[in-house]
Parts: C-alpha cells; structure tokens; sequence
C-alpha cells in the first residue's frame, strides 16, 4: 500500500507540473497572439491616417491650387483621432519640415538621412513602411515610425508623410494583459534590435540595445520563423521564464511574451507540499497500521477505518491540485466521483448514480469505441496506465475536453484487477488553443495567396511552393524546384525591374505592388506581390518569402468603372471629367518646361441634317468617325476628348516657349484638323435582307483655338476661351479657325499648310557609340530643326532654298562616310543598307528639284527629311549596324 500511495503521489507531481507547464505554453501563444493583432491594428489605423492626408494633398495638386488650411484640418482629425502617436507630419523632398507635429511641443528635425525616409526617396513602390525604433533628437523620445512616400503627378518624389508611435506607449499597452508578477513582453525590430520591453528597462540614446534580447531570441528573428517557443534566463533581471516568440505579420517585427516558472509553478509548488505531507501522514498512517494489524489482529476493523481515513485524505490532496478523483471497483462497476469531479462538469450529488452504464452514457459517442479499447488494454495489463482524452457531457448539455488518467491499485488472488482509481483534468481550454496552433500552421498548405519561398545565395532559387502557388499560375510544383526565379516564364520580369526589386528588399527587408505574372499556358495576368527577406544570423539576407494572388477580376472591375467615370461611351475618348484632369496635368508640365501649349475647340457644322434625315443610329456612326479622324491627326502625348453632341476638344501639349511660334505651330494643326473633317464620310445604312447601302454626308467644322500657360490659365477659363473663338469662327461662316481674343481666321488651302511641323529632339539613346556617325547624326537632326524654326518664323522662299540644298550636300556626304565606316567593320547588311541609301538620296534630289519648281512647299520638304530620313532611318533602320561600329 504504501509503494501505491508514492507512485500516485509522484505521478500526481509529475502530472500537475506538466499541466502547469503546457498552460503556461498556452496563455503565452494566446497573449501573442493578441498584442501581434494590436500591433498591427495600431499601424493599420495610422496607415489610415497617412492615406487620407496624402489623397488630400493629391486632391490640391490637381486643382493646382494648394490650401494650407484644408490640409492643416485633415492633419489634425487624424491627430485627434490617434491622440497617443507624436502626430502626422509631411516632410519635403529635402528633407524638412512642411505640415504637421500638432502632437509636439518644439520643432521637428530634417530627417533626410533616416533610412526610412532614403527608402522611400529612391523607390516610388516602397508603400508602407514601419521602421526600427529611433531616438528623436527633438523629443528626446524612442518611438516606432510609420511612413509612406508622397509623390507629384508625374511620379517623382514629393516627400513623405509620417507618424510615430512612442515606445512607451506600446509598453504600456502591453502591461494592461496580466502575465503574472514576472511576465516579459519584448517587441524587437528584425533588424534594428529592442523597440518596447514590459516591464520598461533604461536605455540611452544608442541605435541598438541588442544586450537587451536574449542570443536564441536575436536566433529565431534572424531565422525567419513565425512562430517558436523556449526556456531561457532574461539577460535584463536573470528570472527564468517560457517564452513564445511570434512574427507580426505584414511587419518586420516580432513579440516575445515569456511566462516567469515562478508564477506558472506557483499553484503546482503548495500542491505538491501538500501532497507530500499527506502522503508522508498515509504512508505512516499505512506502516502503523500494518504493525498493529501483525500485533493484534483482533482490531482489523479498526484499521481498516485507518486506512479509510487516509485515503480520504490523499484524495482530497489530488482534488486540492485542481484533478476530480474517480474510483472504480471492478467487479461491481460501481464508480464513485469526488465532490471536485461533480463540480467540474456541473453536477450534484445526487445527479451521478455510481453505475458505470451511467458513466459511459456521459462519454461523447465519437469516444466511446476509443475510451473503451484504452481501458480494456490497461485491465489486461498491456498499458502501464490508462490515459485517455475525451468529451464528457456537462450537466448543461455542453460537452468539456477531459483528460482522464488512472490505474489499477487492487489485483484479486487471481490476478484480475478489482480496483482502479484515476483523476480527471478540465483540458477544454488547452483543446482550443492547440485547434488555434493547428490551424496556424496549416495556412501554407491551405492558403488562397501564392507563396514562393527562395534562397538568395544559390540565385533566387525556388525552395518551395504551396498548391496555391500550382492553381493560380498552372506550374507543379516539380517543375519550379530548383530553378531561379529570374529563369522562370511565370514570373518573366526586366532584368532592371528584377534587380530594383531585390535592392529594395535588401535594403529595407520587404517590398509590395503590382506586377505582370504569366502562366504555364502563356497567358499574361496582375498580382499584387509581397516579399519580404529572411536573414540569417549575420543579419543578411539569405531566403525570400513571397506572396502572390491573382487580381484580374479587380483590374477589370477597376477598368471598367474608370471606362464608365471617365470616357464617352459612343466614340471611347476621355470625356469632360477626363478632359479636366488632362488640363491640370498639361498646365504642371507648361510650369516644369517653360512651353507654351494650346487647346482646340471643334463644333462640327453640317451634323444635325444627317440625324434628321437618317435617325441617331447614322449620326453615331460619323461621330465616331471624326474621333478616328482626330485622333489620327495629332501626337500620341495630346488629347482628343468629346465634350457631348457634336462638341470636341483637342489638347495640344509642349509646343513652344514662344507664343507666337506656338501660334502658328497650333494653327497648322487645326488647319489640318479642318481640311482632314471636311473630306466626304461614307456612311452604311443597316441592311433590311438586301443590299447594302451607303449614304455620302459633307460636313465641316468650325474651330476655336486658344494657347494657355501656367499660371496664367485654369481648366474652365480655357475651354470658355476656346468656346468664344469657336462661336467667333461660326459667325464668320464656319468651316473656319478662330483665335481668342483675335476674330476668325480665313481657311488656307492645304498646300499653304502641309500639316502639323514638329521639332525633333536628340536623344544619348539614338547614339551608335562611333564618334564621326554620332557627330552627323547629330549636325543632320540641328539643321533639320533651324529649317523648321526659320519656316515658322515667315524666312523668303529664296533664303530657304540655299539653307536645303546645303542639307541635302550633307546628307549625301554623311552616307558616304557611314559606308566606308560599317563596311570597315564587317556588317553583313552593307549592301542592302547601300542600296537604301540611294533609294533615299534618288527621293531627296527629286524633291528638291519639285521645291526649286515651285510643285512641292516647304512643309512637304520638311516632312520627308523628318519621317523618311531622320524617323524612319538616322533613328530605326541605321540600329541594325550599331553593334558593329561601337
């Protein structure tokens, strides 16, 4: 009896402490858990904030008007809003000060040298970043930054908007979850160290405090693993605790929360005392009893009663430790449940008859068949003990996870057992958090998004996929294995563009946008993608998580809505709405550049006889045949819009820093314009079973033409500029130009105006890399422009004329040599190349001689040395032997 009552005394201590220790392990992954999500909540609701002031900024830079105090406004209900962070600040792209730090009480610092702030200058994708803890010169404050990059219409950097999180604030959300008397939080930058400690230690103003974390914590980050769990001894106060560590997701943080053994063994240490005690009274209440009995067994009853006693006592120990105490006797089935057993599950007294037909009734049916096999195999003696994890009933109707343990203790002389007696642990608690557990780790198998996980240092290699990754782009998962993202077809990114991403990543630890991804069938579809770098003890990057996930469904759903909000559903152009921001965008480019641009307003005359005559359906048709016509007559960087009706507008961009070269240069494209819509429109008539038909419609426009130029002009006050030398041009009998604030311009004949002349422009990108090419490339496309600026500017045909036969000398001669120079250098093509350049000197003598004739303007001559010798050959044909002559 009494080697019974030590092996149930022991096994009791040993149990409680494990359960002691898994609680504990449990309470630490839930509290992570939690003050992960607050965490990310936080930067979440500041991410909101920073939203709102950059769309408000965004907002003034298209009305290009910029009201301070509007944007003070939105800075302080975000302020208000977020009353615990040192308040949102905008800082330029130098670096200063612009807008904000409501929530200070000095001025705040250039901060062009944070790391946050270069990361965003020098990448327009990095989005949001939440940067190490920093110390604040200015408010003698550790914080945690969150910022995002503003930037202009065209894309550059603008500056950054920012807000900051004091780390003691975030130690004092993490006092408020109660970790007993000895609890530890740690929140620690991946790469940057310590950012906020509960309970708070000192620390200066050193940018690492590394000395802080202890050396399997710094481990675990530097891994990249999501969630770990370990016993260490705090560096900071030596107190020995269970820690869970878990990454904060999305973020390059992670928490630790540890559990001092102090506190989660302190129930277990009185337990076990008094299990000791009253072990050591039964166990000499048993030895007493057994000398007694050999001396006077007369008084059996009386120890017996003894022993009662005593094991009345024991039980009552194992029900002090938080265990309900069943026992069991064999051969009668009878079972009888503690007081603590009954109060587990809900249950009085008189409410459990001692009938194991009773007992079993309670048991969950999907555990019967299992309890009972585990209890068969320990009564025939193939299990040491019995141990079983099962559902009991409560007297609610609910069912309890119970954790039911027990052995036998009487064997008859036969040797068949004729009592068993156990405890029962409420594990419902440990259940649940162990079903949370399992469903963490199964998100990579179960995930929607793509996740693509890389080595760096064997070349981006694929080290795993997940089968979302096969579903979405069509590839095994044996076929990506092994191979480098770069050499991939489902990813197929610029070199350029792959290495801007892979310096983002190891500079700031993750990058996020949208990027173009192709399946294994070739199809081309939009991701949004998100990486983040995984180091190593060293602290370099070593793997690369990705994540993916299909939004083509969103990106037809997005084209859609802005078909809808901003393009004429009839002829597909930009529409008012459209037009308006057009404007804005063309006025920031006249302030960047300093040019001069113009804006044409077209009324067609002659529309409303072809609706009358033959219905809507006809007049739809040749309005979409004006847009074509339209949209064929000027640049790809101008705009054609359709105000409504038979309203158009053309948007004329960068013309010239002269306004009245800009002039002419916008009265050469409406003539154009003019001549090209008065042209016969063919038109069909739908058919009725027979033949088709066509119905022929004549008609003009008349034109209203205004320049304008920053900050001298707003949308609106061009357009009703451009509409009252349109209505100036229809009094003066339509199919005519007018100029604002000038009356009607008469049209001229299409000879006198050959068209729009533009300007060409020399580009280090159009350079061969051999000296004497590249200098006459250079001298061909200069002369071709003073010829242009000396038509426009009204120079004598006879002063002309000797500036042309000059050009077309040294066209000849620069053909000459670029022949001797690439059939030098071994270009395979020399001869058909030859052959073209007589083709193109045959065309340039023969115009020459229709200039000098009087049969061809100027204009026609400077189109053929704009299209047909500098576009077409100096800048495409003469690439084929630039490889050759470099």
């Amino acid at each position: 009896m009494v080697a019974v009552i030590i092996a149930l005394t022991g096994w009791a201590i040993f149990e409680e402490r494990a359960d002691a220790r898994r609680a504990a392990v449990l309470a630490s992954a839930n509290v992570a858990q939690i003050l992960a999500d607050n965490f990310t909540s936080s930067v979440r609701q500041i991410d909101l904030g920073l939203l709102a002031i950059i769309d408000e900024m965004a907002r003034q830079k298209r009305s290009a008007r910029i009201d301070a105090a509007a944007l003070a406004a939105t800075i302080d209900r975000q302020n208000s809003r977020l009353r615990e962070t040192l308040g949102f600040r905008i800082f330029g792209a130098d670096g200063a000060l612009q807008a904000g730090s409501a929530n200070l009480a000095q001025p705040y610092g250039n901060i062009a040298q944070r790391n946050y702030f270069m990361a965003h200058r020098d990448n327009a994708d990095s989005g949001l970043l939440v940067g190490p803890a920093e110390f604040g010169l200015t408010t003698h404050t550790w914080r945690v930054s969150v910022s995002r990059r503003i930037s202009n219409p065209d894309g550059s950097f603008a500056g950054v908007v920012i807000c900051s999180i004091p780390t003691k604030v975030l130690s004092e959300n993490f006092a408020k979850v109660d970790m007993g008397s000895k609890g530890e939080v740690l929140l620690a930058h991946a790469d940057a160290g310590l950012a906020a400690r509960f309970p708070e230690v000192e620390r200066s103003d050193e940018l690492s405090f590394d000395g802080k974390l202890d050396p399997r914590f710094l481990e675990i980050i530097r891994s990249g693993a999501r969630i770990a769990q370990y016993e260490y001894r705090s560096p900071v106060d030596a107190v020995d605790r269970l820690a869970t560590v878990r990454w904060v997701e999305g973020f390059p943080y992670y928490l630790l929360v540890g559990v001092a053994e102090e506190d989660y063994l302190a129930k277990w240490r009185r337990n076990t005392l008094w299990l000791l005690l009253f072990a050591s009274l039964m166990s000499a209440a048993v030895v007493a009893g057994a000398v007694n009995i050999h001396r006077r067994i007369s008084n059996a009853g009386i120890a017996d009663a003894a022993l009662r006693a005593n094991e009345f006592r024991w039980k009552s120990a194992l029900e002090g430790a938080g265990a309900g105490v069943w026992d069991w006797d064999v051969p009668s089935g009878e079972i009888s449940y503690s007081a603590g057993w009954r109060e587990m599950l809900g249950y009085d007294e008189e409410d459990i008859l001692p009938g194991r037909a009773q007992s079993q009734a309670l048991i969950h049916p999907d555990d019967h068949t299992r309890v009972a096999a585990a209890v068969r195999e320990h009564l025939a003696g193939k299990t040491p003990r019995f141990l079983a994890e099962l559902r009991l009933r409560c007297k609610d109707g609910q069912y309890r996870w119970i954790l039911s343990r027990g052995m036998i203790v009487n064997h008859g002389a036969d040797g068949k057992p004729l009592r068993m007696i156990g405890t029962s642990t409420d594990i419902s608690a440990r259940k649940r958090d162990e079903d949370q557990l399992r469903l963490s780790e199964n998100v990579f198998t179960h995930a929607q998004e793509a996740i693509v996980l890389c080595d760096v240092d064997s070349g981006t290699t694929v080290i795993d996929v997940n089968p979302a990754f096969t579903r979405i782009t069509g590839y095994l998962r044996e076929e990506v294995i092994g191979r480098r993202v770069s050499e991939l077809e489902a990813f197929r990114y610029a070199q350029d563009v792959f290495e801007a991403t892979q310096r983002a990543l190891l500079a700031v630890g993750y990058w996020s946008g949208e990027k173009t991804h192709y399946r294994k069938n070739g199809d081309s579809y939009p991701v949004f993608l998100r990486v983040s770098a995984v180091r190593d003890d060293t602290g370099a990057a070593n793997q690369f998580v990705a994540f993916f996930s299909d939004i083509s469904q969103q990106k037809e759903q997005q084209r859609q809505l802005e078909q809808a909000a901003y393009c004429d559903t009839l002829t597909g152009l930009p529409n008012r709405r459209l037009l308006r921001d057009r404007l804005t965008l063309a006025l920031a480019g006249n302030k960047r550049n300093g040019l001069h641009g113009a804006l044409l307003l077209l009324d067609l005359d002659n529309f409303k006889p072809l609706n009358d005559e033959h219905g809507h359906a006809l007049g739809d048709l040749l309005l979409i045949e004006v847009a074509r016509r339209l949209g064929a007559s000027v640049r790809e960087v101008d705009t054609v819009a359709r105000l409504g009706g038979d309203e158009f507008v053309v948007v004329l961009t960068g013309l010239n820093a002269d306004a009245a070269l800009c002039r002419r240069e916008a009265q050469l494209v409406a003539e154009k314009i003019r001549s090209l819509l008065a042209e016969t429109y063919v038109l069909p008539l739908s058919e009725d079973g027979g033949e088709a038909s066509f119905v022929e419609h004549h008609c003009t426009a008349s034109i209203g033409v205004t320049l304008f130029k920053h900050p001298d002009s707003y949308p609106d006050e061009i357009l009703q500029r451009a509409d009252k030398a349109m209505y100036a041009a229809k009094e003066s009998g339509r199919n005519a130009i007018g100029f604002y604030p000038e009356t009607a311009v008469p049209a001229t004949t299409t000879d006198e105006l050959a068209g729009k002349l533009i300007h060409l422009n020399w580009s280090s990108d159009y350079e061969c890399g051999n000296r004497l090419i590249d200098d006459q490339h250079r001298a061909l496309v200069a002369a071709a422009n003073r010829l242009l600026t000396n038509i426009l500017t009204g120079h004598q045909e006879t002063q002309l004329a000797a500036q042309i036969d000059a050009l077309m000398q040294d066209l000849v001669q620069h053909f000459k040599d670029e022949e001797a120079i690439f059939t030098a250098a071994g270009f395979p093509d020399s001869d058909g190349h030859k052959a073209i350049h007589r083709q193109l000197v045959e065309e340039a003598v023969a115009i020459v001689e229709h200039f000098h004739s009087g049969q061809l303007d100027v204009g026609e001559m400077f189109k053929f040395l704009a299209q047909n010798v500098v576009t077409q050959h100096i800048l495409s044909a003469d690439r084929a032997f630039f490889p050759y002559v470099r």
